[in-house]
């Protein structure tokens, strides 16, 4: 028995240990626009996503059992593989002269056939742990890279860039590998989960037959007989019963319509044999974008045994036979034929088996979706008399995101666009836009701009007179809840309020403040001193005579407006006109005149 590192066992079969079935898990659940993909959460544990291709162990219930090699990744002569990883829950083989920029592991065995490239690191971790070869490498092989087994590993002849490790009691037998021949732990890593299933919507009825152009929906079987084009128009889920085609010059065409982040996901309840089918997209598009799910067993498909088929050859030579992601949870995938040539774009895992062809040529290109990240703006701000400028408060309960502001309406960032809390100083709309990866999410936060000064009056102008010590101001605003503040040249009674009363002549500035926006404005009022005496003429004296018993005086004034006032003493007597300019009197006396300037009481 073998413990993994989750805890689970298994036992030794005759060449390779196959993971237990309880130690991958599997999900069903629907996908709309995402395809999650979980992985078992171990130290250097890895995404089924970081593989170009990748087998499973059958123990996916109602699955096929593949032909030989059994379950494995199985990749023929003259093929090559560009990019990501390759790996099996059971066995990795190769014929001859196949190139990988990939590294490879293999929760069991790895066989590599003569004249093999491969840059990258391998792994064989082979439950057993004895001296049983777990590594094969033909002649002439090239490891660029390391490699750790769990078991013995024999290479025929080539190099070995960096170290081969392996446990104590094995053994290595091949070219010195320039890092070091190593007995101790070999460095293993968790291999990932297999893709969740997905729980397929119903297919439709309409069987597509001839040059198409079809939008999402539900649909019945594909079958085309050559010369014939479908056009899948636009992103979205496409549902089909099965893919059947025959002769030659059928393409398969992704419209992504310039949609930047669209994605096709590509539902089938049977089998795919697409045949010589080539595929293309037009108006935009990524094969990172494409994905394909298979739920058939490989009855009447290959050989049986495969529920995904494309095949080589085509009248224009060699062309992409496929683009994006293929998942086929309960058979085989197939790729290319024993002749001609073959290119694909994506990644492809199988449940049970990964067989590439003779001179196919696979380029990693994953279907890599994520949740939105999560973005927030912050609470919307305001530029005012105290504030001249504000600081936006983003964030994103995301972890590893960027940030990065744009304004817009007048905005103006004047630091930090991007981090999470620029510096503004202008009203306007401010775009917060949070990357997680090639995911992206917006939120919005408006500044506006509350710099509106109060209303302020201090009143109009006011005079000390000769009936007066103090005079009150009569300040006022408009805009309520104000506070007022005066200052000048003397003392202030009631200085905080708008009708104050002074005492000293000058200047006095009436300070009205908005305690809302912290704006404020002021106005100015001037007190003076108005104490100049009217004129007073009371004319020539007057005599009574015995012809005249009564005399009109002339009183004066060179100053306007004044109210007269006249009184007598002795005899005297003023019979009208007391308070005119010119009484009518009788009788001896002194008539005394007073002026007074109402203006200012003197």
């Amino acid at each position: 028995m073998r413990t993994f590192k989750n805890g689970a066992t298994s036992t030794t079969n005759s060449y390779v240990n196959k993971l237990p079935k309880n130690s991958v898990w599997f999900f069903t659940l629907i996908i709309v626009g995402l395809m999650c993909m979980p992985h078992i959460g171990k130290a250097q544990g890895q995404s089924i996503t970081d593989y170009v291709l990748f087998s499973g162990d059958g123990s996916i219930p109602g699955s096929s059992i593949p032909p030989s090699p059994g379950y494995a990744v199985q990749i023929n002569t003259n093929s090559q593989i560009i990019g990501g990883k390759v790996g099996s829950y059971v066995f990795v083989n190769s014929c001859t002269n196949v190139t990988m920029s990939s590294s490879i592991h293999s929760g069991g065995k790895v066989t590599l056939g003569n004249n093999n490239t491969i840059t990258g690191n391998i792994s064989s971790a082979n439950g057993a742990g004895s001296n049983y070869t777990v590594l094969k490498g033909g002649s002439n092989s090239h490891i660029v890279g390391n490699v750790d087994v769990n078991g013995k590993a024999v290479i025929t002849s080539g190099y070995v860039t960096g170290t081969v490790t392996h446990p104590s009691g094995t053994s290595y037998t091949g070219p010195v590998p320039s890092g070091g021949n190593i007995t101790g732990t070999p460095n293993l890593p968790t291999l990932p989960a297999l893709p969740p299933i997905t729980t397929f919507p119903a297919m439709g009825s309409t069987n597509i037959t001839t040059t198409s152009t079809i939008s999402p929906g539900s649909y019945n079987n594909i079958t085309l007989w050559g010369n014939k084009t479908v056009t899948l128009n636009g992103p979205g889920v496409y549902v089909f019963n099965s893919m059947t085609n025959s002769g030659s010059s059928n393409t398969l065409q992704f419209d992504f319509q310039n949609n930047p982040t669209g994605t096709f996901q590509l539902y089938f309840h049977n089998n795919v044999s697409a045949g010589k089918m080539s595929c293309m997209m037009i108006n935009g598009g990524s094969a990172g974008r494409i994905y394909t799910e298979v739920h058939g067993v490989g009855t009447g498909c290959g050989n049986g045994k495969q529920s995904f088929v494309v095949a080589n050859g085509s009248p224009s030579g060699n062309c992409i036979k496929w683009l994006g992601t293929v998942w086929a949870p309960y058979a085989g995938i197939s790729i290319g034929s024993g002749s001609s040539s073959n290119e694909v774009i994506g990644a492809f895992y199988s449940g049970t088996q990964v067989l590439v062809q003779t001179s196919v040529k696979v380029t990693y290109a994953p279907f890599i979706t994520c949740s939105s990240p999560n973005a927030n703006a912050g609470a919307d701000k305001v530029i005012d008399c105290t504030h001249a400028t504000v600081q936006l408060s983003g964030s994103s309960t995301t972890q590893g995101v960027s940030f990065s502001w744009v304004a817009s309406g007048g905005g103006n960032i004047v630091s930090g666009a991007n981090t999470a809390t620029p510096t503004v100083n202008a009203a306007g709309t401010y775009m917060l836009t949070v990357t997680s990866g090639t995911c992206v999410a917006s939120d919005m936060a408006i500044v506006t701009n509350n710099s509106a000064l109060p209303n302020v009056n201090a009143g109009a102008d006011k005079a000390f007179t000769c009936t007066s010590s103090s005079v009150q101001l009569n300040g006022s605003s408009t805009t309520s809840g104000v506070s007022y503040s005066w200052s000048g040249p003397g003392s202030i009674s009631g200085a905080t309020t708008a009708t104050p009363t002074v005492t000293t002549p000058g200047t006095y500035t009436l300070l009205v403040a908005n305690p809302t926006n912290g704006c404020s404005a002021t106005d100015m009022v001037d007190v003076t001193v108005n104490t100049v005496a009217p004129g007073a003429e009371a004319g020539p004296g007057n005599a009574i005579t015995c012809v005249n018993l009564t005399v009109t005086l002339f009183g004066s004034s060179p100053t306007q407006g004044v109210n007269y006032n006249w009184t007598t003493s002795g005899t005297g007597n003023i019979n009208s006109g007391a308070n005119t300019a010119n009484p009518i009197v009788s009788g001896l006396g002194i008539y005394s005149l007073t002026v007074t300037n109402p203006a200012n009481g003197c």
